[in-house]
């Protein structure tokens, strides 16, 4: 069964979902690695980036670039899984672009099984962040309150 491991929400509105197997169950790094390799392959830093580099200093990066980023953190151990549920982060940029809202919500209808939700913004160059907790419904919350940049004519 397939699932979605990460998602990234280009800075103008395009969204990739990365999906994998979960009997397969690859780290999220072996997958974004690949991801940044196709699509990222001029920028400097994220082409340094190996396996030993931690997911969230790329999430982190690619969100200070303008894109949404989202990591699903559930471990799919049956007993912790059942104990705990699915979980995620959302990784987000200084500014929304009207085009990003679209389709963050879009997102929000597919997380709408998580039990914890959190969204990292606010980020700061030390890894600090501003952290808001919930289900997929705190996605909207968010929304609500956060100014964005009007898509150009």
């Amino acid at each position: 069964m397939e699932i979605m491991k990460m998602a990234v929400i280009h800075e103008y509105g395009k969204s990739d979902y990365i999906m994998d197997d979960i009997i397969d169950d690859n780290p999220h790094i072996v997958l974004m690695l690949d991801y940044i390799k196709e699509h990222y392959p001029d920028d400097l830093y994220l082409m340094q980036c190996d396996y030993y580099t931690a997911i969230n200093k790329i999430a982190i990066y690619l969100s200070r670039m303008g894109e949404i980023v989202f990591l699903n953190t559930t471990s799919y151990n049956e007993e912790i899984l059942s104990r705990y549920g699915k979980s995620g982060i959302i990784l987000m940029p200084k500014q929304l672009r009207e085009e990003q809202i679209y389709d963050l919500f879009k997102l929000k209808d597919k997380l709408e099984e998580l039990r914890e939700l959190q969204i990292w913004y606010d980020i700061k160059e030390n890894g600090k962040a501003q952290m808001k907790m919930g289900n997929s419904d705190i996605i909207a919350e968010y929304i609500k309150k956060k100014r964005y940049i009007k898509k150009k004519k």
